[in-house]
């Protein structure tokens, strides 16, 4: 009698776990049959929010379902990872994800790395730019380390260890000045706004969210943090700040990314349905004139090469963090090796 039950036991599970299979194999084949949510990690205008909103319509038009774009902002991006987590991982909920998969593991806000997602692509690189309010007695970038060897002066940044903040920092450990105070603000556009307004001494943003109030004269751009200079539309003249400092040069471009990531164990063939979506929203024609009116530097990595990437640039970013002491966790505890 216990033989039989043992068999019916087992019948039963093997039974359950084919039906399991099956239910997993018809619902990868009929994704999307409702809408997705797209979390955006941070607040409106900042670069991950532009990049979502702009691929946002032709991913739309290849799943045949809407998207719905929610900003998450705080901790770094750790809230909106966090969310993204806590749903189930069925590729109904999906992240515009920034570079700060990074830092919010070493930075001691989430328990998450680049190993807990799957990058589907990365998109665009956003190089870092350097701004005061127009009436600041600050004009050039070395007039800004000039005076922040004089004393210490307060920046507007997206976050604590967000690109912002490495590329501040990494300016400051070249030129070998002192720190200064972080005032995080939720995005980068926000921190230009800060800057605009006055309530820090300076902000250091992607370029692109502070594209419209530098041509509005709104701000100054002392540079950016490209290989060559660049001139807006309007005939303004950013400098780049490795043509000014020559040391900054091996870190051309310097700042931050975005991507388009879902939780690593969604299942594969709806990942590879998405991936396919992202891809022809990085194809359009519309996606390459934003990039170059936003001063974004095009990337267009999928897949694997995508997870390369995101890869990477998390163990180089976690140890220029611990290396310059703004790191809470050694990397290492968080399995990641060093470059």
């Amino acid at each position: 009698m216990r033989k039989v039950c043992v068999a019916l036991l087992l019948s039963t599970a093997v039974l359950s776990s084919v039906f399991a299979a099956a239910q997993a194999e018809d619902s990868a084949e009929s994704y999307p049959n409702r809408s997705i949510l797209m979390i955006v990690p941070f607040g409106p205008g900042g670069a991950t929010d532009q990049l979502a909103r702009i691929t946002q319509k032709v991913m739309e038009d290849e799943l045949g379902q809407p998207f719905t774009v929610q900003n998450m902002a705080g901790g770094g991006t750790s809230i909106g990872t966090q969310y993204l987590m806590d749903q189930t991982h069925d590729g109904y909920t999906v992240m515009a994800a920034p570079t700060d998969i990074v830092s919010i593991g070493v930075m001691g806000q989430s328990k998450f790395t680049y190993k807990d997602l799957s990058y589907l692509g990365i998109g665009v690189s956003v190089p870092a730019v350097f701004l005061v309010n127009p009436n600041s007695n600050i004009h050039t970038l070395e007039e800004l380390v000039a005076a922040m060897k004089a004393k210490k002066l307060t920046a507007g940044v997206a976050d604590a260890g967000c690109a912002w903040t490495r590329a501040t920092a990494l300016l400051c450990s070249e030129t070998g000045v002192q720190l200064p105070e972080f005032v995080p603000s939720g995005g980068g556009y926000n921190a230009a706004v800060a800057a605009m307004k006055g309530d820090v001494d300076f902000a250091c943003c992607g370029f692109g969210e502070a594209m419209e109030l530098i041509k509005g004269d709104q701000l100054r751009a002392l540079a950016y943090w490209g290989s060559e200079e660049f001139t807006l539309s309007n005939g303004t003249v950013v400098p780049n700040a490795s043509k000014l400092y020559p040391q900054l040069q091996k870190y051309d471009p310097f700042g931050g990314w975005v991507g388009f990531a879902v939780p690593a164990d969604t299942p594969k063939p709806i990942q590879e349905k998405l991936i396919a979506a992202y891809k022809t929203a990085l194809s359009d024609p519309s996606f390459d004139k934003f990039c170059e009116t936003q001063v974004m530097f095009p990337v267009k990595l999928f897949g694997d090469d995508a997870q390369a990437y995101a890869e990477m640039s998390s163990r180089v970013n976690a140890y220029m963090l611990w290396d310059l002491g703004f790191a809470k966790i050694d990397p290492a505890t968080l399995g990641l090796e060093r470059l």
